[in-house]
């Protein structure tokens, strides 16, 4: 029998989450491969991590309630084939907004559907979450996705490219830097600046702490 996750949830900080701030990577890096081979426009990332955000809830949610009734037999097939589906409308309903923004991604869109990040809820392993936990669960990594993508995006579009948002800053940009694997060199150094970010407020909360309770103490 699957036992309940003890994280605590919070509407309106799933920013916040202990497994998110504990281990970025497990968010994190198992969106590194569209983030490496995507991401290099910010066109790119933005349309990206909409898509997280409205497909990762989806399957979070579908997954809390359908726990045990799927046969583990049948899972990986009926939860392709509903990202699948649903990455498929979604991509239709943006690039009938914006002409373009989703054609652009190449592979990586399709590649969105079967994506670690997107099918790690629905592992029969997985811990056992409430519907509402999965929402913002599932929010708080898409969030972690975007810290990584954005200014991976920004970067190569800039250097890689001599471009912002589709205009021309005058010079042409360094070619290898579009290339995927600068891509996973620059996601790399981004999970490192966020895990430092995270650890040194990690070691002032646990400071503050201390500094509490000494003062009780006298």
């Amino acid at each position: 029998m699957t036992t309940r996750n003890s994280t605590r949830y919070v509407p309106g900080t799933a920013i916040m989450l202990d497994a998110m701030m504990d281990n970025p990577i497990v968010a994190g890096a198992a969106g590194l491969t569209l983030i490496a081979g995507g991401c290099v426009r910010m066109g790119n990332a933005l349309v990206l991590i909409l898509l997280m955000v409205l497909l990762l809830p989806l399957v979070g949610i579908l997954s809390a309630i359908e726990r045990e009734r799927i046969s583990p037999t049948l899972r990986p097939a009926f939860y392709c084939a509903v990202t699948a589906v649903t990455v498929f409308l979604f991509s239709l309903m943006i690039e009938g907004i914006a002409r373009g923004s989703v054609e652009n991604l190449g592979i990586y869109g399709p590649l969105l559907a079967v994506d670690s990040l997107v099918l790690c809820r629905t592992a029969e392993d997985s811990p056992y979450v409430t519907p509402r936990e999965a929402f913002w669960e599932a929010l708080g990594y898409a969030a972690v996705f975007a810290i990584i993508a954005l200014p991976a995006a920004l970067i190569r579009e800039i250097l890689g490219n001599g471009t912002l948002f589709g205009g021309f800053l005058g010079f042409g940009g360094f070619e290898a830097l579009r290339s995927p694997f600068a891509g996973f060199i620059i996601c790399g150094f981004a999970l490192a600046a966020y895990r430092a970010v995270i650890v040194h407020r990690s070691n002032m909360e646990q400071r503050s702490s201390r500094s509490a309770e000494g003062g009780r103490r006298q």
